[in-house]
């Protein structure tokens, strides 16, 4: 039997992170070792001469066009936190609620050793897949904010169940917890930052 602290870290270790929501690059074939008799992927055949190319953004975009006029303005603590309003929130308007005042609980939406290796101060760990368990503990009336590595997947998965069950004021970072680290901003229970 499995040690259910270990399980997680099983999980990580064996590439179930994939599985479990967090996405990252697709194992190669055979264990990891790239078959050289395997067909040219996609991009090396595109670095061939005279190879098809993948059309680019639209000319007219912030990407190419050199212009940040174009680029959607940050944003505010008002737009974010506001029933109704989309469910990603940038770390920097979530920091600026904080400052600000709102009473927010984070919900850390990680593996409990995860948590443990650092999380945002005052965090409560609600693992994405126990989300239900927590339920009769968490306010309906306080802004939730969850928050995962990958940077979303777990805390979307924890933001569905709370909707599912009548919370409507409940946000997301979007960059996730290495986006408030980016910021400067403080964590505990695993290498500090801020």
């Amino acid at each position: 039997m499995i040690n259910r602290r270990l399980a997680p870290v099983l999980v990580v270790a064996f590439g179930g992170a994939w599985l479990l929501g967090c996405t990252g690059p697709a194992a190669p074939p055979s264990g990891g070792v790239e078959d050289p008799a395997a067909p040219a992927t996609e991009s090396a055949a595109a670095a061939q001469p005279g190879a098809p190319t993948q059309p680019g953004p639209p000319s007219d975009s912030p990407i190419t066009s050199g212009t940040t006029s174009e680029v959607a303005a940050p944003k505010t603590v008002e737009e974010v936190f506001v029933e109704g309003a989309d469910r990603l929130a940038p770390a920097a308007t979530v920091a600026q609620a904080v400052d600000s005042g709102i009473d927010v609980l984070f919900l850390d939406a990680r593996a409990t050793l995860d948590f443990e290796a650092g999380h945002i101060p005052g965090a409560v760990n609600v693992p994405y897949f126990e989300t239900e368990k927590h339920l009769d503990k968490l306010p309906k009336d306080r802004w939730i904010v969850a928050y995962c590595e990958c940077p979303t997947a777990e805390a979307n998965q924890v933001a569905d169940t709370l909707e599912k069950n009548g919370y409507t004021m409940v946000r997301v970072i979007e960059e996730g917890l290495q986006g408030w680290r980016d910021l400067g901003r403080e964590t505990v229970g695993g290498p500090e930052t801020g």
